[in-house]
C-alpha cells in the first residue's frame, strides 16, 4: 500500500466516525419506533390491521440493514486506531493521533509537539513509512 493510499484511509477517520455516530443516532430512533409497533402487535387486543405488521417488518429490515452498515462503519475507524496504536514510537503515535483522530493542522502540531514545521512533516513520513493499516473490505 503507497503512502498515498495510507493517508486516504486515515483522512477518512473523521468523516467515518461521524457518519457512524449519525447512523447510530438513526438506528436508535428506529428500534424505539420497532419496539412500540411491536408491542402494538403483541397485545393481547384482537387486531385485523396488516399495516402494523408490515410496519413492524420494515422497520425490523431497516434496523437490520442499519446495523450490517454501522459495523462496517466501526470497522473501518478502528481499522485507523488500532494502525496508529500499532506503531511503536510514542511521539509517531502522537503525531499521527493529533493529525488524523484530532483533525489538527501541521502548525497546531508543530506546536503542540515543540517541534518545528519541517521536523512534523519528516516524522509523519517516517510514521506513513511504518504504519500498516489493513483496509477494511465492504464484503466482510
Amino acid at each position: 500500500m503507497t503512502n498515498q493510499m495510507k493517508k486516504h484511509l486515515l483522512s477518512q477517520y473523521l468523516v467515518v466516525k461521524d457518519e457512524y455516530r449519525r447512523q447510530f443516532e438513526r438506528y436508535q430512533e428506529l428500534r424505539q419506533t420497532f419496539d412500540s409497533l411491536k408491542a402494538q402487535v403483541l397485545d393481547d387486543m384482537p387486531k385485523g390491521d396488516r399495516e402494523t405488521h408490515d410496519k413492524v417488518g420494515d422497520r425490523l429490515a431497516r434496523i437490520e440493514e442499519l446495523e450490517a452498515k454501522n459495523t462496517l462503519l466501526f470497522k473501518q475507524y478502528m481499522a485507523v486506531e488500532q494502525a496508529i496504536d500499532g506503531l511503536g514510537d510514542e511521539k509517531l503515535k502522537k503525531l499521527m493521533r493529533l493529525r488524523y483522530i484530532d483533525g489538527k493542522c501541521w502548525e497546531e502540531i508543530a506546536l503542540t509537539m515543540n517541534y518545528g514545521y519541517r521536523n512534523v512533516t519528516k516524522l509523519h513520513g517516517k510514521a506513513l513509512t511504518l504504519i500498516k493499516i489493513v483496509p477494511i473490505n465492504s464484503q466482510n
